[in-house]
């Protein structure tokens, strides 16, 4: 019998690919099946696009309770949707009128090379904007657009609309102090931009760009537990829809230090959408991946971790005791105030304390105990050949 993940992206590849849907997949997705797709496909964020596929194909009854779950994903999808890009056309307009450069990323740009725009979904807005404009875009959207700031970080501020919508500005795309080699290049975005035709102050990337900046974002949430199967759909969409000057993209890569990561997420993408034959690498990127869902795993990132700490006294003293940049990413006002950390550690300690945040942690040490050796091990190898 075929296996979930199997059926899983024959779906996906029916309705995003242009693939026939087998009969073989027709008769053994059923609705017994359908409640284990239903949840696999979710944690994915992928069960709109396999429940139009399973209603377009009549794979279950309508009356069946998960076709009508599937359904409802699809019709969400298509909201949201509509509702993401009513917005950022309303902040494109505010900022073309207060002369404020942005750059929309991410969903918002790769939307318009799936088959539909509704395909691709996003949880929010990603938008750049210049440090020096941060203060001007972020009073302007509070005071003309009804935004209200939600925090910030060292990289981005978070705000919501006064209907719920999340946007994220972003003012630098990576943490330098994790990624160097990539985000030497992340920081001179500026450099890669050019006018869209959207209008003035609606910036765009070049391609080469926009493909770099979306390995990089891979890579950050691989190294943190997973990045999910999105990422890889997009990259598959991408290398055919998005052509690009290979060798300009070859440069940024390797200069970035994730040629490796980018030629063998090209090989997974292949693996799924095209069917093309799957080598041990790629089982073990799949196997890690199918572990993470979207945002990773505590699994995941716990055999990360690991690696570094060597036992579970250091894993505890690291979740203690956080190095300045971490501590810097939970409280931005740091910044630039290294003299400080021992009293931030100690503020860090009381919200723990205070906030509940301490049956988090004893959850996640009670995870590390249940990650073996060989997953630890299997992680670190595959980091290593992917040379991340």
């Amino acid at each position: 019998m075929m296996r979930l993940k199997e059926i899983l992206f024959a779906l996906l590849r029916c309705e995003v690919c242009g693939e026939t849907l087998s009969e073989e997949v027709k008769k053994v997705c059923t609705s017994e099946l359908a409640g284990s797709l239903y949840k696999f496909a979710k944690a994915h964020d992928l069960a709109h696009l396999v429940g139009d596929a399973i209603a377009s194909s009549a794979l279950l009854p309508k009356e069946n309770a998960l076709y009508q779950k599937f359904v409802q994903q699809r019709r969400t999808a298509v909201y949201r949707c509509e509702q993401l890009n009513y917005e950022l056309e309303r902040i494109s307009e505010v900022f073309k009128e207060k002369e404020i450069y942005h750059i929309p990323l991410k969903g918002s740009v790769l939307r318009e090379y799936y088959p539909e725009s509704w395909m691709r979904t996003s949880c929010d807005i990603d938008l750049f904007v210049a440090e020096e404009d941060l203060d001007k875009a972020t009073q302007v959207l509070s005071e003309d657009l009804g935004y209200r700031v939600d925090g910030k970080s060292l990289h981005d501020i978070q705000l919501f609309s006064e209907s719920g919508l999340h946007l994220e500005l972003h003012f630098i795309l990576i943490e330098e102090n994790r990624f160097p080699q990539m985000s030497e290049i992340l920081m001179n975005i500026r450099s890669y931009t050019q006018e869209s035709s959207e209008g003035e102050y609606r910036l765009q990337t070049t391609v080469e760009f926009f493909y770099f900046y979306h390995i990089a974002h891979m890579v950050k949430h691989f190294v943190c537990g997973g990045c999910g199967i999105r990422p890889f759909l997009d990259l598959w969409i991408m290398e055919r829809k998005m052509p690009c000057d290979k060798e300009k993209l070859e440069s940024l890569l390797r200069k970035g230090g994730i040629f490796t990561f980018y030629e063998r997420a090209k090989t997974l993408s292949e693996c799924w959408f095209s069917n093309a034959e799957a080598d041990a690498l790629a089982l073990e990127m799949e196997d890690y991946i199918f572990c993470g869902g979207v945002y990773g795993s505590t699994e995941n990132k716990i055999a990360v971790k690991r690696e570094n700490t060597k036992s579970k006294i250091g894993y505890l003293f690291s979740c203690i005791f956080l190095p300045y940049e971490q501590l810097a990413q939970i409280y931005p006002s740091l910044k630039g105030k290294k003299i400080l950390t021992p009293f931030y550690q100690v503020r860090r300690w009381f919200r723990i304390l205070f906030k509940g945040v301490s049956k988090k942690t004893k959850g996640t040490l009670k995870a590390y105990d249940s990650v073996t050796e060989d997953k630890q091990e299997r992680t670190k190898k595959l980091f290593d050949t992917l040379e991340i």
